[in-house]
């Protein structure tokens, strides 16, 4: 049996188990296609559900897209449902795309506080509605 990816393993320690190696798929299995990205543990909490997840380990590039086909389902979940919970979801996709951007969650904070400070942010709930050419 050929041992799993490290990587694999870090996300999810349980599949370190040798009955967890191999999980051949009999006929009679339901297999329920997600192909989406999720957190870190959920690999381990479906293993604990009972459940075989099979998953990958995204390359750089890879994980830039899924991170903004993510952001996109996020923002979508909160705007129909408009809880803080969703919303810390986007929050949640922000941080690591600035951290997969080189860049982290203090140089995020500090280019919205710069932007905040040079056009100011929404506290006043300012609608722009028109603009008259006056020249």
């Amino acid at each position: 049996m050929a041992p799993l990816d490290p990587a694999r393993t870090a996300v999810c320690p349980r599949l370190r188990h040798k009955r967890f190696q191999t999980a051949p798929r009999l006929p009679s299995m339901a297999v329920r296609t997600v192909n989406k990205l999720v957190r870190d543990r959920v690999p381990g909490i479906i293993l604990e559900g009972g459940e075989m997840p099979s998953f990958r380990i995204l390359d750089d590039g890879e994980f830039l897209s899924a991170l903004n086909d993510k952001l996109q389902e996020e923002v979508a979940e909160y705007l129909e449902s408009g809880t803080m919970e969703e919303l810390a979801d986007v929050l949640q996709v922000l941080h690591s795309l600035s951290e997969l951007l080189g860049r982290g969650e203090r140089e995020l904070e500090y280019f919205r506080s710069e932007k905040a400070a040079e056009r100011g942010a929404f506290r006043s709930q300012v609608f722009l509605e028109s603009i008259d050419d006056m020249r």
